[in-house]
């Protein structure tokens, strides 16, 4: 009988090593698709002010939400770590989207790899946990208005948002540590960011199956928490103007107008973007990694679906999820008044104060210049 191959958990992993193990058909060094100068340009520039966005939208609502007491509420805590985990996932991938879009080679090395790909898993399973948090709390405000409150606390939303962080970190973490002993070699270089492979041969499949079932099953269940609760949403809001068309039947009351099916409708639309962005850049990225000479094709659908991901929803999701919102409006607006406000009261005491120091100059040299004028008629 021949002897099974053991696998060891090995830390030493050389440079030369990752790249070429994944080396492509041109040279040593894994050359990302080739695109034109004006492309290259294009998507850098998009990538940039996308980045810029998402950081002045995500830090605006941060900032107005802490600075008010009354928006100090449950459903606006989910607010604060759907723009953390907007913040982290693009502040750490996109700078490294836009050297590898400038240089065309992902030359960043094992261990930047590494860290990227976990904040990347991380801050998506996160991101994914927040939005079906804030799908429950909009199912509870529509459906269960009369016992919101007493369902939806302070402490349970703290908790949920806990649980979130700290489910998305330990399995993540694990699907790692796992990774490294199915294939120690796991990272593909050869992508605008590169993440674990995940492989179909039983020998690493057999390590990472066990969190692959984990992850799917905590992906889908939020999924369809996230779903439920849209669809309940949606049916209470047709019952709703229902009820109000037929007591005002001379009004035209349209469906689409009522507040809480724009609402919902806007929030559906982000979630569909960010399901769809993000499904169709992990099933790319498999077909890449199990594929012996994927096309050109696949890898700029691949690159395309992953600068959808971490662009799209990381800029709307302050707009939608914030801005939209008529409190954080007021409590903005208010902000700038306030700041406007000082501001002007800086200036105007800034120039009261050098009024004041122009008015004491001329009085005293109108009265140098009338003693001046004593002195003189009495010599004469």
């Amino acid at each position: 009988m021949e002897a099974r191959p053991t696998l060891e958990f090995t830390t030493d992993f050389p440079e030369s090593e990752f790249i070429s193990n994944h080396s492509s058909m041109n040279g040593s060094t894994p050359v990302i698709f080739g695109t034109s100068s004006l492309e290259q340009a294009l998507q850098v520039t998009y990538v940039t002010l996308s980045y810029l966005a998402t950081l002045g939208g995500n830090i605006g609502v941060l900032v107005v939400i802490l600075s008010y007491k009354r928006l100090r509420k449950p459903r606006y805590y989910v607010h604060c770590s759907l723009a953390c985990c907007d913040i982290f996932i693009t502040t750490v991938c996109i700078p490294t989207v836009i050297v590898n879009l400038l240089y065309r080679v992902n030359d960043l090395g094992w261990v930047w790899c590494q860290v990227h790909s976990a904040v990347y898993m991380t801050m998506s399973a996160c991101t994914l946990f927040n939005l079906a948090i804030m799908a429950m709390d909009r199912y509870y405000v529509i459906c269960w208005a009369l016992n919101y409150h007493n369902v939806v606390t302070t402490s349970r939303v703290l908790s949920l948002i806990a649980t979130a962080w700290l489910t998305s970190i330990l399995s993540v973490t694990v699907y790692q540590i796992m990774s490294r002993f199915a294939d120690p070699h796991q990272y593909m270089p050869d992508l605008l960011l590169c993440t674990p492979r995940v492989t179909t041969t039983w020998v690493s499949l057999r390590y990472q199956l066990p969190m692959l079932c984990v992850a799917s099953a905590l992906t889908i269940s939020s999924f369809a928490v996230i779903i439920f609760s849209y669809v309940k949403v949606y049916q209470q809001a047709s019952r709703q103007h229902s009820l109000i068309k037929s007591q005002n039947e001379g009004d035209d009351v349209k469906f689409l107008e009522t507040k809480a099916v724009k609402t919902i409708t806007t929030h559906s639309i982000i979630f569909l973007i960010f399901f769809v962005s993000w499904s169709l850049h992990g099933i790319t990225k498999l077909l890449l990694e199990n594929w012996t000479f994927p096309s050109d094709a696949l890898k700029a659908a691949n690159h395309t679906f992953l600068l959808v991901f971490l662009t799209i929803p990381c800029y709307s999701n302050p707009i939608v999820y914030g801005f939209c919102n008529t409190e954080i409006q007021e409590a903005f607006l208010d902000m700038i008044k306030r700041i406007r406000t000082k501001g002007n009261d800086v200036f105007i005491g800034q120039g009261t104060t050098n009024s004041y120091r122009q008015g004491r100059a001329k009085s005293y040299s109108d009265e140098q210049d009338e003693n001046q004028g004593c002195q003189e008629a009495e010599q004469v």
